[in-house]
């Protein structure tokens, strides 16, 4: 699953849901202020290279992919983000890393 940024529209938007083994975030830039702000929802800035993204926020724009077994799939993907301290101390957020695509 990835978050693709739209900078000129200020806008994110979720794709490749049903990939529950990967998680980030595609902007034409490396910009994470800007990446965090077209999410919008409460998600902030972790470091110059990730962002901290609302799980609900992910839950409320996945679309008609949100099924029962998608999402007991999902949690499992947070569990084990939380092995990896991608998940915030509150376990509201999800960590994803920025890729900057052309």
């Amino acid at each position: 699953m990835f978050i693709k940024i739209t900078a000129d529209a200020n806008e994110a938007t979720i794709h490749e849901a049903e990939t529950l083994t990967a998680f980030e975030i595609r902007a034409t830039d490396g910009n994470v202020s800007q990446a965090a702000t077209a999410i919008g929802n409460g998600a902030y800035v972790a470091d110059d290279q990730h962002i901290w993204v609302p799980i609900n926020w992910i839950l409320n724009n996945v679309g008609e992919q949100v099924t029962q077994e998608w999402k007991l799939g999902f949690l499992e993907m947070v569990d084990y983000a939380k092995t990896k301290d991608w998940v915030n101390e509150e376990e509201t957020h999800l960590q994803a890393h920025i890729e900057v695509v052309s």
